[in-house]
């Protein structure tokens, strides 16, 4: 579709959508579908920023990087 590469990603379940980039505050690069039912919560980003300036924030922060990386970002 225009001229643009599409990818599929397949996750299953307790996956985790866009908490990278609400973590370091970056636009996402990728458009997420899903193709049947999803259940899930949701939390609002001033809450979950609030939540980074606790002193567990930075191995949360290079658990969210890693996981990124290793399991969309090089997949895809």
């Amino acid at each position: 579709m225009n001229d643009k590469k599409m990818f599929v990603l397949r996750t299953f379940d307790k996956s985790r959508i866009g908490v990278y980039n609400c973590t370091f505050n970056m636009r996402s690069l990728f458009i997420y579908k899903c193709n049947t039912t999803c259940e899930g919560y949701m939390i609002r980003k001033a809450i979950w920023s609030s939540l980074m300036e606790h002193e567990i924030a930075d191995e949360l922060k290079k658990n969210i990087r890693r996981e990124y990386f290793k399991g969309i970002f090089k997949k895809v």
